[in-house]
């Protein structure tokens, strides 16, 4: 968790409505310092991080408009109450629709010339779709359009490797990994394609929608919902291990070009990728079978979460949470005391939840 930066970044004193900005923000400033200078334990954190997931919104939203709206709705807030609401239904609704659980990071290959895979590859083309319509046929044709490898590290998906695939004989233990069809937003936000008896779901991935179009996209809803969350444009072939990083928020792509990216990372193992493949450049292997690439704006979306949720120390919240929760589980409370923090974080958990589906 990072303290806020004490005056609003140098790019929003050209806006003609600067003002509000710098009053929105230093709303945030006032109400960290109050939080901090009356620390109460695990409240206090948990207010820490809500709050500070709004100030760092109004610098890292992905639009001018997000930023705008961010801002907006800090100033609309009457009560310290309401700004820590806000905050929270940011987080529920805004960041938890990438975040998922981590996994642990092995070293990668380093070795920069690896054979094509397009003449002795197993796998047929035919019934490739350009337009898949579910996970399963995402996956087959995401793995075609990035030539069966991960799109950061090169390595070849070993699932596609036939046992007498000729390639084999000329790879090394480095060059090869299971990788994933890694959606770049997952499929609980697409509110078509949860059942019917789970209402609660449907009004949080409702929420999550109407909180994105405040950041200025409107079209996102009706672009990934039902089915077409499976859109090529929405994933990437990744190994299983930055599959992990990335749906934890621990690992994204910030655009450099086009198609053109800086990978990036929070501190820790993670960081292994990120020095090894600083730039990662996106192609289709199969031109000529209309695959899309990853968009640029939903990774933009998705690194926008990322950086916020370090910063505030949402992600950190989250891990530990999980840990609790994982550590606790078919156990009571225990009477010293030490569940409290665990208890304290499921009932504000909840309560968040509560303002989302209502």
């Amino acid at each position: 968790m990072t303290q806020l930066p004490p005056t609003i970044p140098p790019k929003f004193l050209p806006w003609s409505d600067v003002a509000d900005v710098d009053i929105a923000y230093d709303r945030c400033l006032r109400e960290e310092k109050r939080l901090m200078d009356h620390n109460q334990g695990p409240e206090t954190r948990w207010a820490l991080v809500r709050v500070r997931i709004l100030g760092y919104l109004i610098d890292y939203a992905p639009t001018n408009t997000g930023a705008r709206g961010v801002v907006d709705a800090i100033n609309s807030c009457a009560t310290d109450a309401q700004l820590h609401d806000l905050g929270g239904l940011y987080r529920q609704a805004w960041i938890r629709a990438f975040q998922a659980s981590k996994s642990q990071t092995p070293t990668p290959s380093n070795d920069p010339s690896r054979p094509s895979f397009d003449a002795t590859h197993a796998l047929k083309y035919d019934g490739v779709d350009p337009a898949p319509r579910n996970h399963s046929a995402s996956k087959k044709s995401a793995l075609v359009r990035d030539d069966f490898r991960c799109l950061v590290t090169g390595e070849y998906d070993v699932d596609s490797l036939s046992p007498n695939d000729p390639l084999l004989a000329t790879l090394g233990a480095g060059d090869i990994t299971r990788t994933k069809c890694c959606h770049v937003f997952n499929e609980s936000t697409s509110w078509d394609v949860l059942p019917v008896t789970d209402p609660n779901k449907r009004s949080w991935a409702a929420s999550m929608w109407a909180t994105m179009s405040r950041f200025g996209y409107d079209s996102l809803p009706e672009d990934l919902n039902g089915d077409k969350v499976h859109r090529l444009e929405n994933v990437l072939t990744l190994s299983h291990v930055i599959h992990g990083f990335f749906d934890s928020l621990e690992i994204w792509f910030v655009e450099t070009g086009d198609n053109e990216y800086r990978l990036e990372s929070v501190p820790g193992p993670a960081e292994i990728f990120a020095r090894n493949y600083p730039t990662v450049k996106f192609t289709s292997a199969k031109p000529d079978l209309d695959l899309a690439l990853p968009s640029p704006d939903y990774l933009a979306i998705h690194a926008a979460c990322a950086k916020v949720a370090h910063l505030s120390g949402a992600s950190e919240w989250f891990k530990e949470f999980e840990d609790d929760l994982d550590e606790h589980t078919h156990k009571t409370l225990a009477n010293d005391g030490a569940s409290a923090s665990l208890l304290y974080n499921a009932l504000q958990a909840h309560a968040e939840w509560s303002n989302v589906v209502e």
